[in-house]
């Protein structure tokens, strides 16, 4: 059976967030806004660059230079491919 794209990008979101909580990763309440924002992008573009923080809905939370902030050197891991 063919499921929606966005219900796959969802699970695949909370199995990922269930599996670095079981990690001992914890995300601050700001970094899984916008970790919410990115797979809701993600659902609806199939993909995600640097460049779309310069665009709505990042640019309303301060674009690319807030999520540089938030996620500091952790960012580049954001953008890997999990499979």
């Amino acid at each position: 059976m063919l499921e929606p794209f966005s219900d796959v990008v969802d699970e695949r979101f909370r199995d990922w967030l269930e599996a670095k909580a079981k990690g001992g990763r914890k995300f601050t309440e700001e970094q899984v806004q916008w970790l919410t924002e990115i797979k809701s992008h993600i659902a609806s573009s199939l993909n995600i660059e640097v460049d779309d923080f310069d665009d709505v809905p990042f640019s309303k939370h301060g674009g690319r230079v807030k999520a540089i902030q938030v996620f500091g050197d952790e960012l580049p891991k954001v953008f890997k491919r999990v499979e």
